[in-house]
């Protein structure tokens, strides 16, 4: 049996990448939640397309061990906010500049207020998906590994719920991640190419940019870049200052397997789906191009 929330949110089906993202990536342009994308699902190795309400979702993803009143109050809350975040998208992408000429000095005009924001629902973005909550359980996991004499108990995934809904309402981490998207310089990439930009149900991932220690880094480490795509000819890179001095400029990508890089860490980096508005067989028959 469904419960709801009074705002009318249901217990079940809980999205954490919201529809009004998602429809970025339609199949027939931004046709808010009527939009369909194609995607791929990793674990069952299918392909098809369907409506951006389907998916990526889980049961009771947020629900708090609390009062049926207080049970859906994460849910509640990204429901509310997800008004703002899909204005402010659409602004940023009115504002991006796709033709390449004259880039020397052109920059996204985006306020320093709007990017504040923005770095804020980023940082939700980040914490809130099954990834975050996996790597939750990877350190647990690691912390058992390395001390097998310690009696540790066994977690469940409600037990990793628990801890990771406590993350999103304690907020440490997303002040954390909204502090360092705010304070990095935004480079825009503009594709070019036959290939469009993918996304997924990870959609901010990190990059390790230091090609001489491949050695685990800490988020806020000067040499991972972040990486997010916003249609399928936009994307933003997030860089310490140190590597990119130029804040909301432009990079125009022409060369196939640019892309194809990029579309290949996020797939890697995914937990189940991988979203595009074109036929992945139509993709695949492209990106032999850039093999």
């Amino acid at each position: 049996m469904k419960t709801e929330s009074k705002n009318g949110n249901k217990g079940k089906g809980q999205h954490y990448v919201p529809a009004c993202y998602l429809a970025n990536f339609g199949t027939d342009g931004n046709k808010g939640r009527n939009s369909k994308v194609y995607f791929i699902n990793k674990r069952e190795l299918k392909l098809n397309c369907s409506n951006v309400e389907s998916f990526p979702k889980e049961n009771c993803f947020y629900d708090v061990d609390a009062p049926e009143e207080k049970k859906h109050v994460v849910d509640d809350m990204y429901t509310r906010m997800e008004g703002e975040y899909s204005t402010l998208l659409k602004k940023l992408i009115s504002l991006v500049v796709l033709e390449p000429s004259e880039r020397m000095d052109q920059k996204v005009m985006l306020t320093k207020d709007d990017k504040g924001v923005l770095a804020a629902y980023l940082s939700m973005q980040i914490t809130r998906t099954r990834a975050f909550r996996d790597r939750i359980q990877g350190i647990y996991q690691q912390i058992k590994d390395g001390f097998p004499w310690v009696p540790i108990p066994s977690y469940t995934d409600k037990d990793y719920r628990r801890v990771h809904i406590r993350v999103l309402l304690e907020s440490n981490s997303m002040h954390f991640f909204a502090n360092m998207f705010e304070d990095r310089n935004w480079v825009f990439y503009i594709n070019h190419t036959d290939v469009p930009f993918f996304t997924s149900d990870n959609p901010i991932i990190a990059i390790d940019y230091d090609a001489h220690h491949r050695s685990p880094k800490s988020a806020a480490h000067p040499m991972l870049g972040y990486y997010f795509p916003l249609t399928p000819q936009i994307a933003i890179g997030f860089f310490d200052k140190k590597k990119v001095f130029c804040d909301m400029c432009y990079m125009d990508i022409y060369k196939e397997e640019d892309i194809v890089g990029y579309n290949g860490e996020l797939l890697r980096q995914s937990t189940r789906f991988v979203f595009s508005d074109t036929d992945f067989r139509t993709i695949k028959c492209l990106m032999r191009r850039a093999e």
